[in-house]
């Protein structure tokens, strides 16, 4: 649940959902204990009772105002969207599957990756959206995706990515593999957007997070984290050696 600090109304955090589900999960393949799996039918089941469709699609909205980084000129007006809550949903509805066999999770798993088909060449006022693709050869998945330019926020995209993996494990879905592929490549070409040398990685790989100086450290252990999974999803050592790289920068 989220708080709003101005109005105290609590409201559902698409993300928050999908880290219990995925926990819970991850105890009940570890300990195949069926409270654990029970527990995360409950939540899952609710993760899709706030969903929304359109088009076929299923979206998660965020049904609270947002401004990334407290600035009104990132502000997201209530309801927005995220590619990390897209992708998040989308691997909690694909593992479901894998380990009940149900064909609910299956239909929702589908309906959560069609929200990928909708992709934007620039910013984009028509929500929802939340893959960004200005060429042929780059896709950001937007975890804070509004009308100012795109911040491309690095673990939240690698978040929407690791979703795609997921689905290609259920379904063998070629444009699932290609995305994913596409997604992975944006962001090895990005590294030096966002590293910075001796220190903490920036946020993202947009000029405003330099602009902003943000550069979380406990951020930056989470991208090492997730650089070591593209590694071995990928066979793609440069993954590894940015991890290193970046390891090395650790303050």
């Amino acid at each position: 649940m989220y708080l709003d600090k101005k109005s105290g109304e609590k409201f559902y955090h698409p993300v928050s959902l999908c880290w219990e589900v995925l926990a819970l999960l991850g105890s009940f393949e570890q300990n195949h204990d069926q409270m654990y799996l029970d527990s995360a039918i409950r939540h899952a089941n609710k993760l899709a009772d706030v969903g929304e469709y359109h088009e076929g699609a299923l979206w998660f909205p965020y049904r609270f105002d947002y401004a990334m980084n407290h600035d009104p000129a990132m502000a997201l007006p209530n309801p927005w969207y995220s590619g990390m809550a897209q992708g998040m949903a989308l691997s909690v509805f694909s593992w479901l599957h894998e380990i009940t066999g149900e064909n609910s999770w299956r239909k929702l798993a589908d309906a959560a990756f069609k929200s990928f088909d909708h992709s934007v060449s620039e910013v984009s006022t028509e929500s929802p959206w939340f893959v960004y693709s200005p060429d042929s050869e780059t896709v950001w998945f937007e975890e804070y995706p509004g009308t100012g330019e795109p911040s491309h926020v690095i673990n939240g995209h690698i978040y929407a990515a690791f979703g795609l993996i997921d689905y290609y494990r259920i379904t063998h879905n070629v444009e699932a593999a290609k995305l994913f592929s596409s997604a992975a490549q944006t962001v090895s070409r990005a590294f030096n957007d966002y590293r910075f040398e001796n220190g903490a990685s920036y946020y993202c790989a947009a000029e405003y997070c330099k602009d902003q100086d943000m550069r979380p450290g406990t951020y930056h252990t989470g991208v090492i984290h997730q650089l070591g999974v593209l590694a071995r999803t990928t066979g793609k050592w440069e993954f590894s050696l940015q991890a290193d790289q970046l390891r090395a920068d650790q303050p």
